[in-house]
């Protein structure tokens, strides 16, 4: 699920966020309660839940306005600061076997990550896409959190450089569409 957020900073600013996790990850806590419960439900805080099963994005400068920017596991992005100027497309990736197969395509697997991974660049005649995998937990501070937020949902992110100016992209299985 992918839920996309706007929220005041302590300086007065808006921010926009996107927050990403797997359905059956944000039901897992509810599945520990008793069936039929009608009390209350408890709080469970983000530090009991959250870190390990989520991913959140700053996405200043970003369009996110569409829901056609997502399809399944995966989010289409671009860098671009709503001028139209030429940036780039990424394709971030969070099912776990694509991010498996993908690691095994460079030589790679998930057993034998440990530390972060710079970014592999394939580029060439035939591509100039930039391979991205994300593992670990980098603390994402925002005037919106009291505190640094952590989060480490796995995902992949390929990159490539825009070939004409698009203020957002729509996607599906197959294609990736640029809207002007």
């Amino acid at each position: 699920m992918i839920f996309n957020l706007k929220a005041p900073g302590r300086d007065g600013h808006i921010y926009s966020f996107t927050l990403r996790v797997h359905r059956s990850s944000l039901l897992a806590p509810l599945s520990a309660l008793p069936q039929g419960t009608t009390a209350e439900l408890p709080v469970i805080q983000w530090e009991a839940w959250g870190p390990a099963v989520c991913r959140w994005f700053e996405m200043e400068g970003r369009s996110v306005r569409w829901i056609t920017m997502t399809c399944g596991q995966r989010f289409v992005t671009n860098d671009v600061n709503y001028t139209g100027t030429r940036g780039s497309i990424t394709v971030i990736d969070f099912n776990p076997l694509a991010v498996r197969r993908s690691l095994a395509r460079h030589g790679l697997s998930v057993s034998t990550v440990g530390a972060p991974l710079p970014p592999i660049v394939c580029r060439g005649p035939e591509s100039d896409v930039v391979v991205h995998f994300e593992f670990g937990a980098d603390p994402m501070e925002s005037p919106v959190f009291v505190d640094p937020v952590v989060s480490s949902l796995p995902y992949i992110a390929t990159t490539r450089e825009a070939s004409c100016e698009n203020n957002s992209f729509m996607m599906d299985e197959d294609l990736l569409i640029g809207c002007r």
